[in-house]
């Protein structure tokens, strides 16, 4: 799949926060990621509030030995840090869609979810429904061909009916 370029991703921010400018969004985006390096490179860690931990893992100057054209090489692996990227409970749940982490099934036994966890579900059921009702728009519209009719309400009733026997609603 595709990757957003620059232009669409801040397009995307800037629709998100109902934005009229690029540059605006722009301008924001690149304030977090500043704040990013700056806490990194200061403190060797980040912690980005619904995204995760960025930490950085610090290596020793080395040297490393290539075999070219059958002659070894010896090159010198500069001191250097690498990034490593802890998601937090809330990303890894909602780039799921649903609540798949230890964190997440504690807080349902316990009964105590979160804004978060709850939006995520009304969005997973919303998009249920969304998807749902589109079939059923298809089938309605083969059955209008054949001059059969299902009133809304009936389809509505089934899905509730349907989401009832599967434990979905209360």
């Amino acid at each position: 799949m595709r990757q957003l370029t620059p232009k669409e991703f801040y397009l995307q921010v800037s629709k998100w926060v109902n934005g009229k400018r690029i540059g605006v969004a722009q301008k924001w985006c690149n304030a977090v990621v500043e704040i990013i390096i700056q806490e990194c490179f200061f403190k060797h860690s980040c912690r980005v509030p619904l995204l995760g931990i960025f930490d950085l893992e610090h290596h020793e100057e080395k040297e490393q030995i290539q075999n070219i054209n059958g002659v070894d090489q010896t090159f010198i692996v500069p001191e250097h840090y690498s990034v490593k990227f802890t998601p937090c409970d809330s990303f890894a749940n909602d780039v799921n869609g649903k609540g798949v982490t230890k964190l997440y099934r504690n807080r349902v036994k316990q009964e105590k979810p979160t804004k978060r966890d709850i939006e995520r579900q009304l969005r997973f059921e919303k998009e249920k429904m969304d998807e749902y009702l589109k079939q059923q728009e298809k089938i309605q519209k083969a059955l209008e061909k054949e001059n059969k009719k299902i009133p809304k309400e009936e389809i509505l009733k089934e899905f509730k009916e349907r989401m009832k026997a599967n434990g979905k609603e209360k």
